[in-house]
């Protein structure tokens, strides 16, 4: 793990812009140059703030107590940032300041780690010996397909499809679309002539591979209530969901 030591940098750096010039404006040779308004340096000190918590988030620092953070901020504020060592005022050591949170870091990092660790192994021997479930390298699989399975999928479909369902034993019954209709198959009449004793799943790529056919918020509902109606999976590959470069919304299965 990166050693952290910006904080006493930080805290130099803070003060040096704090203790910058007062004037509303100044002439270098021909050219004005004015200082940004209070209404700006307003705007900024609050997007710093959220710009600050939203760093603390994101790298998931652990339980950390706001209120004293909001404390230490005041603190500061309230130093002589005149002075040539801010650190002495706080009785801060910068060295032991860096120590300490590198500790808290490591110590938040390796628990968090443990507990993640901890569950992976409880859902392991919870879902491992589940009928349908394969044990392999990259984890558990859920196997939904038995020789001679079917899966509904419109076609044209990424040809990796027809790799992984005959690799599993399954055939692919294809639901055959066309450009005059944009590629739309999302209607009773194409799917239902399709579902027999074998069909285990519908499968909907969305937007579509390689047609870019982008199912309706009515179609996906459609897809859903047919898979349960005839007690079906429905396989979503939404992959492709941020290429969107219609007016289409695309809307998520989850």
């Amino acid at each position: 793990m990166k050693t952290i030591k910006f904080m006493a940098a930080a805290l130099s750096v803070f003060a040096a812009v704090s203790c910058g010039s007062k004037a509303e404006s100044i002439t270098v040779g021909d050219t004005t140059y004015t200082a940004p308004s209070k209404a700006l340096a307003d705007s900024v000190s609050y997007y710093l703030g959220v710009n600050y918590g939203q760093m603390l988030k994101q790298y998931d620092f652990g339980t950390l107590d706001y209120n004293l953070m909001v404390q230490g901020m005041k603190d500061f504020i309230k130093a002589d940032l005149n002075s040539e060592d801010i650190n002495s005022q706080f009785k801060l050591n910068p060295e032991e300041m860096n120590e300490t949170i590198n500790n808290y870091l490591r110590a938040h990092s390796e628990y968090v780690a443990a507990v993640r660790k901890a569950e992976q192994t409880e859902f392991f021997e919870a879902n491992s010996k589940k009928e349908g479930v394969q044990v392999r390298e990259s984890g558990l699989q859920y196997k939904i397909l038995d020789p001679g399975s079917e899966i509904i999928v419109p076609e044209p479909f990424y040809p990796n499809y027809n790799t992984f369902v005959k690799a599993a034993g399954g055939v692919i019954r294809p639901i055959h679309t066309t450009p005059e209709e944009g590629y739309h198959y999302a209607s009773r009449e194409k799917i239902e002539p399709l579902i027999n004793e074998n069909t285990r799943a519908i499968l909907f790529t969305n937007p579509g591979n390689p047609t870019g056919a982008v199912l309706t918020h009515d179609e996906m509902r459609l897809i859903a209530d047919i898979a349960k109606e005839h007690d079906l999976y429905v396989i979503g590959d939404e992959v492709y969901r941020e290429f969107c470069y219609t007016d289409e919304a695309h809307f998520s299965a989850m």
